[in-house]
């Protein structure tokens, strides 16, 4: 019995030191790369400056300048683990019924040839609360780096595709010519949101686990715009490339290249919310559709009238493509057939 319960005691043991829990884990990725974490959430302190205008002057915002969010500045002592940029390269984040797991990845081959062979998983931490934050700019180096990824991945899409069509030598080139054209198309676009985020030297972006319909779900912002990843995506985050990927559970990997801001400022641009004095504050959804493409979602009202006479607003949804920037609106499914009757009689 005694040699039983020994037995039990190590096991515990070598589970707790495999996947270490902390009750509260800060994570701040450093301009250059490095991911720091501390314990006891000490990112956000009460004392820490929260806002700043066009000029860093140590005059308080009076409200002339844009707020924005800031750097928090931790305590050293609260730090429990650092990496360095190179040692891992990949930190990926998902909900686990009352937890939040934390992976460290180890990015290794992940651009070889012939066959890459992806991240993998060396660390994990526990957590019942987590928040990461990382900068909205990038560094010199971290653009490089980007920019090869993407190389490599539009250079692996096309060749893969390409093979469809293999023995075909017609439709082989048709195809060719095709995808390189949105692959160009694709890249001018990614481009400039690239170059949108390089303007905000001092901001960053947060990720915060939170509790939403009795379950744990991952929310991050940008500015005053929070995006919440729907139906138990991981949030996936690489320091070299200082870029996000969002993880499906059935484990397709979609890059993100808006930002929530970014993509309530496109929504506006194609001429939605006009009615609400620029100011959105209604959080956005991310989830994958039905074409399997990365999406933001965002409830509105579509403006009719009744037989064309009393106005009336019909509940919508506003979808933006996160690969292409493209904007639709949609309205949503009636609650009843009544209300079916009533939008079909709104014009």
């Amino acid at each position: 019995m005694k040699s039983r319960l020994t037995t039990f005691l190590l096991l515990m043991v070598a589970m707790m030191i495999a996947a270490p829990q902390v009750s509260a884990l800060d994570i701040q990725v450093l301009p250059n790369g490095r991911i720091e974490f501390y314990s006891g959430s000490v990112l956000g302190r009460d004392d820490d400056r929260e806002e700043r205008g066009d000029k860093d002057d140590g005059q308080k915002n009076d409200g002339r300048y844009e707020r924005v969010e800031v750097r928090k500045t931790p305590k050293p002592e609260s730090r429990i683990r650092a990496v360095n940029q190179g040692e891992r390269q990949e930190l990926r984040i998902r909900t686990d019924d009352d937890k939040v797991k934390v992976e460290l990845r180890d990015g290794a081959g992940v651009y070889s040839e012939p066959k890459p062979t992806g991240f993998r998983k060396t660390e994990e931490m526990e957590s019942g609360d987590v928040h990461l934050q990382f900068p909205t700019h990038s560094s010199e180096r971290q653009l490089e780096a980007a920019k090869k990824k993407q190389e490599f991945v539009r250079e692996t899409v096309k060749d893969r595709l390409e093979e469809r069509f293999e023995g075909d030598e017609e439709r082989r080139e048709e195809f060719k010519t095709r995808i390189e054209e949105e692959q160009a198309q694709h890249q001018e676009y990614w481009e400039k949101l690239r170059e949108e985020r390089q303007e905000r030297e001092e901001e960053i972006v947060e990720l915060k686990n939170k509790f939403k319909d009795k379950r744990q779900t991952l929310e991050f912002k940008s500015r005053n715009v929070k995006a919440a990843l729907e139906n138990g995506a991981e949030f996936a985050f690489d320091p070299t490339t200082n870029e996000v990927t969002v993880v499906t559970p059935s484990g397709q990997e979609h890059a993100l290249n808006h930002l929530p801001d970014q993509a309530i400022e496109r929504m506006t641009a194609a001429g939605f919310f006009t009615g609400s004095d620029g100011v959105v504050e209604e959080d956005v959804e991310v989830e994958t559709n039905e074409q399997g493409e990365l999406v933001y979602r965002k409830k509105d009202k579509i403006q009719r009238k009744f037989f064309g006479l009393f106005p009336r607003q019909i509940d919508s949804e506003i979808v933006l493509n996160d690969a292409t920037g493209e904007v639709m609106e949609y309205e949503a499914a009636p609650s009843s057939i009544f209300e079916q009757f009533l939008n079909s009689v709104s014009f």
